[in-house]
């Protein structure tokens, strides 16, 4: 196996993106790595819908994250999943909680879910705008997509 050369590029460049060089050791990778898994530990853990919705609500958004697709799996058919699922799409501060409750629409009737996707296909964050055009095209919607590059460039 070939080793890395220490004293070698940090990021090389693929026309005008620039990508980052990052090894499995990287520092940030590992702390990365451990809050990934501690938050994924925590929600597997719970099991009950109060546990779950609790869950959504975490400190940890990496928690929320989890918590949300756990509970759109495990309790869909629970009359307060779905309610509890569209605020997080739409109210919670991370844009990446909010995207993980947004994919989680695609499981549900679509008129029921139609409304929080038109205002998340609008949300500042690019990956939250695609996921909700995205499930919009996934419910048969016929709208006008708002893909990332259209609006608010990060």
């Amino acid at each position: 196996m070939d080793v890395p050369d220490p004293d070698g590029p940090d990021e090389i460049r693929i026309g005008p993106i620039v990508v980052p060089i990052i090894e499995d050791d990287d520092p940030w990778v590992a702390e990365d790595r451990a809050l990934w898994s501690a938050a994924n530990a925590t929600a597997r853990a719970m099991h009950t819908w109060e546990e779950l919705r609790r869950g959504m609500s975490h400190e940890d958004w990496r928690v929320r994250h989890e918590s949300v697709v756990r509970i759109s799996a495990r309790w869909r058919n629970d009359p307060r999943t779905l309610p509890a699922i569209l605020q997080m799409a739409v109210e919670d501060p991370i844009p990446a909680a909010r995207d993980s409750a947004v994919m989680c629409l695609t499981d549900y009737p679509a008129e029921s879910v139609r409304g929080t996707l038109e205002r998340a296909a609008h949300d500042p964050d690019a990956e939250v705008r695609w996921s909700a055009n995205y499930c919009l095209a996934q419910h048969g919607f016929d709208h006008e997509p708002v893909w990332p590059d259209d609006e608010q460039t990060e």
